[in-house]
């Protein structure tokens, strides 16, 4: 069972919203979904409502994965 909280990169889009419904399957309890466009990317309110319904808390943020400050300032937030 998945334990403490789980970065997706790509987050919001098709294969990471697979993944991220895949780890609230199995019990992730919290979930921080990360894509260029962040909360505004097309699907994103509702693929976090589908996730809290799984039991998850979700997080959505913008981040470029190819920025590592951008990454580090995530990762310590």
């Amino acid at each position: 069972m998945p334990r403490g909280t789980m970065l997706v990169t790509g987050g919001t889009g098709g294969i990471g919203g697979h993944v991220a419904r895949w780890l609230a399957a199995q019990g992730a309890p919290h979930l921080v979904l990360t894509s260029r466009r962040g909360p505004e990317a097309d699907g994103a309110e509702e693929l976090a409502e589908e996730l809290a319904a799984l039991g998850a808390t979700v997080t959505i943020r913008a981040c470029d994965v190819a920025d590592r400050d951008a990454i580090a300032a995530l990762i310590d937030e």
